[in-house]
């Protein structure tokens, strides 16, 4: 059976993805960026945002550290939950949010960049993933997707687009 360690767990994208691993009976342990991970877990999750929290530290600094830890804890493979401006970045955005969309981009370059033995995978949801479930893309259908993922990995060392 597969073993979980989830960041962000109590975040909209954790709480279905936790929901949905209980589902599936895949014991999930929620864990934060700087804990001590736990041993005896295959995937790491990552659905962390923070709107307070400066975006090059949580995603660039944050996910080279992430994956050091990951080495540590012998966990095998990490799948970030991503975001739609890194695979369309001609996307119009408010200037307030173009701090976060190019440190997520940066994330990337970190992945792109890492040679250790850690599986890495960016799942990246669609735009129209909307925090009220009003979207043609839930919350609930992303959960699913990196559940599938997590099972049945078909993706490795890149970024995929999940569609509505």
């Amino acid at each position: 059976m597969t073993a979980l360690l989830l960041f962000g767990a109590n975040g909209r994208a954790g709480r279905r993805i936790a929901e949905e691993a209980g589902r599936r009976g895949l014991p999930v342990t929620a864990a934060r960026y700087g804990d001590d991970l736990p041993s005896g877990h295959d995937v790491a999750i990552s659905t962390v945002y923070s709107a307070t929290a400066d975006p090059r530290e949580l995603y660039v600094d944050g996910t080279r550290t992430l994956l050091a830890d990951l080495e540590r804890a012998g966990v095998g493979r990490l799948l970030i939950v991503g975001l739609v401006t890194t695979l369309q970045p001609d996307l119009e955005l408010p200037e307030s949010f173009r701090p976060f969309a190019l440190a997520r981009a940066a994330e990337l370059e970190v992945l792109a960049a890492y040679r250790g033995p850690v599986d890495w995978l960016v799942c990246t949801p669609p735009l129209d993933l909307v925090a009220d479930e009003s979207g043609a893309f839930k919350y609930a259908d992303l959960a699913t997707a990196v559940l599938d993922e997590v099972v049945r990995p078909s993706h490795h060392r890149a970024q995929y687009a999940v569609k509505s």
